[in-house]
């Protein structure tokens, strides 16, 4: 595990404990192929290259246009970011929905996926 990844894990197991983060989590911009699907190759080398600048974490939040896909490709895509993020920094997912079934779905899915 990076010394990012290390200094951001969580220290404490109860709700009054804090997890400590500093420094820049850019909102991951999602890159499209002509079909209209993520374009994972090209999404591989925007991760890449924003950790080798330095950034502390990866986002993926309602300003993107991830509550725009399907439960399958948010889940795919929360998936694919906590593998290319290969531990050097944390991955924010976005859970938010229209309903909260909806949103514990993402939370829970989300949290599988390591995010």
């Amino acid at each position: 595990m990076s010394e990012n990844a290390d200094s951001l894990r969580e220290q404490g197991s109860g709700p009054q404990d804090e997890q400590v983060w500093h420094g820049i989590f850019p909102i991951v911009q999602l890159p499209w192929d002509s079909d209209e699907n993520i374009d994972y190759p090209v999404l591989k080398r925007e991760i890449d290259w924003l950790v080798s600048e330095g950034c502390r974490g990866l986002v993926v939040g309602m300003v993107t246009e991830a509550h725009r896909l399907t439960d399958i490709e948010r889940d795919q895509l929360n998936e694919k970011l906590v593998e290319y993020a290969a531990n050097r920094v944390p991955v924010v997912a976005s859970v938010g929905d229209e309903s909260s079934r909806q949103a514990c779905r993402h939370t829970r899915a989300a949290e599988s996926a390591g995010a």
